[in-house]
């Protein structure tokens, strides 16, 4: 049996890309849809008790959710899949997403009085979108070359350094 050694020269920078890339989208649309379409709803049928959330949120932690789902995602894609398009990663991310939610939600449902079902139903559909999603945008980069991957990298951080740069600048005073 033959053990894959990983070697830094084989790590593709689209790999690296696409794991970032499905982090941020992950972390940033999760915030989206969980923290701030769903959040009354998600009040609304959880049961609440003292010190049950944390506030604020251990976001650091859920940034590293995010990384590891990112890291699971790129490594069924490019080593096992070979998935490369929106398309079919958006298919398989919401396959994969539907499979592990419904799993551990429907666990939770049984063994605490925690959630309604209701809200594991919501819970299943709306992390079925966003593992769509993460999955199509990892897809769409790993079908990308190398150059192109760049590319994008470099002007998206541009843009975002930009938009950053152009907030500070109204907020300092001349």
């Amino acid at each position: 049996m033959r053990i894959y050694k990983l070697k830094y020269e084989h790590i593709k920078t689209n790999v690296i890309l696409a794991v970032v890339a499905a982090t941020v989208v992950g972390f940033l649309l999760g915030w989206l849809i969980f923290g701030i379409m769903l959040d009354g709803f998600y009040k609304a049928n959880t049961t609440f008790y003292q010190g049950l959330m944390k506030v604020p949120p251990n976001f650091f932690a859920i940034f590293l959710s995010n990384l590891f789902w990112g890291i699971l995602l790129v490594l069924i894609f490019e080593r096992w899949t070979g998935i490369k398009s929106f398309g079919q990663g958006f298919i398989w991310g919401a396959v994969l997403e539907f499979l592990v939610i419904i799993g551990m939600d429907i666990l939770f449902w049984g063994l605490m009085n925690l959630y309604t079902p209701q809200m594991v139903i919501v819970d299943v559909i709306a992390n079925t979108v966003l593992g769509g999603i993460i999955g199509g945008i990892t897809g769409w980069v790993l079908g990308m070359g190398k150059a192109k991957a760049m590319a994008s990298c470099i002007l998206n951080s541009c843009i975002y350094f930009q938009s950053l740069i152009t907030l500070y600048r109204v907020n300092l005073p001349l």
